[in-house]
């Protein structure tokens, strides 16, 4: 990919989104709470992050991003499109790796 490329692919990027999943991995409440109405439901086993924007330019793009999470462990991030649609990605654990047969 050129560098003309990403460039483009970076403006296209709502910055807000980005913070968002920084603020999220990081643990970042102020840097969420400054860019979304946060709610957190659930348990520490089972949790359901929600981040509705509060800024009108990203909430006329994007209806909210929920995260799900099992303990510390991320599991679907979804976003929802102000205009009906939405992406769903699914995190698995990766299973343990298969040590190699001995060789002869």
């Amino acid at each position: 990919m050129s560098t003309k490329q990403r460039q483009k692919f970076a403006t296209q990027v709502d910055p807000e989104l980005i913070e968002a999943v920084r603020g999220t991995l990081t643990g970042n409440a102020a840097t969420l709470e400054k860019h979304f109405n946060v709610k957190l439901s659930g348990s520490a086993a089972l949790w359901t992050l929600t981040l509705v924007p509060r800024d009108g330019r990203l909430a006329s793009q994007v209806r909210e991003l929920q995260i799900v999470g099992q303990r510390g462990e991320l599991r679907t991030l979804e976003l929802s499109l102000s205009g009906g649609d939405r992406s769903l990605m699914t995190i698995e654990a990766l299973p343990p790796a298969v040590p190699a047969a001995p060789s002869r």
